[in-house]
């Protein structure tokens, strides 16, 4: 038995890990959050003022503007959020835009997801919840964007930080070196390398 077998051991415990805790906390990735915008856009439900503000989103609508929002963030994977309306949906998440944007204001919300808006519009039947071709990013709405799952950070950390330097060894050989190239083989990135490496020699 040699190093690879104890090194793609211990790799697909490590993605079992992710798996798992990926399921328990919710998707929270690009892709779950287009599959429900898709999913609430073919349902065509009509606007109603006050729509989808229970004590959790409503699955099935109907919705206002911020109640459909609610209801796509939360379908996406951040159980933890909850309903609100939509002014208040301006200091969620972190400034600025990103793959999947919240664009609010006191009055109205409405998302950006890949580069198309999504919202409650006149556009839609009834004026609901689903896909809007009119416009993407507008003046008089504060940008509002999530840390979407996907990757292993370089921190190992949702956000910011300044990142992790690699672990000593790991471009000119040595037993880290010799992991890292087993990890890389293994379908692994060399951030996330750098980072499960960096993670279990404490760097």
């Amino acid at each position: 038995i040699n190093g690879d077998y104890f090194v793609g051991a211990a790799i697909n415990w490590l993605k079992g890990k992710t798996e798992a805790e990926r399921k328990k906390r919710g998707d929270r990735s690009l892709t779950a959050v287009v599959k429900e915008a898709n999913r609430i856009d073919r349902l065509q439900q009509p606007y109603l003022w006050g729509g989808g503000h229970g004590a959790t989103p409503s699955l099935m609508g109907p919705w206002d503007c911020s109640g459909a929002i609610s209801q796509l963030v939360y379908g996406a994977g951040w159980k933890n959020m909850g309903t609100a309306v939509s002014g208040s949906m301006a200091s969620w998440f972190e400034p600025g835009q990103g793959p999947f944007t919240i664009m609010a204001n006191p009055s109205h919300v409405y998302a950006v997801i890949n580069g198309r808006a999504w919202g409650t519009s006149s556009e839609n039947p009834g004026g609901g919840a689903g896909w809007i071709d009119g416009y993407t990013y507008r003046s008089g709405f504060t940008a509002r964007h999530p840390d979407l799952s996907g990757g292993v950070t370089r921190t190992g950390r949702r956000g910011g930080g300044k990142g992790q330097k690699p672990a000593k060894g790991f471009q000119s050989g040595g037993v880290v070196g010799k992991i890292g190239q087993i990890l890389l083989r293994n379908g692994l990135d060399k951030e996330a390398a750098a980072g499960i490496i960096g993670n279990a020699y404490g760097e």
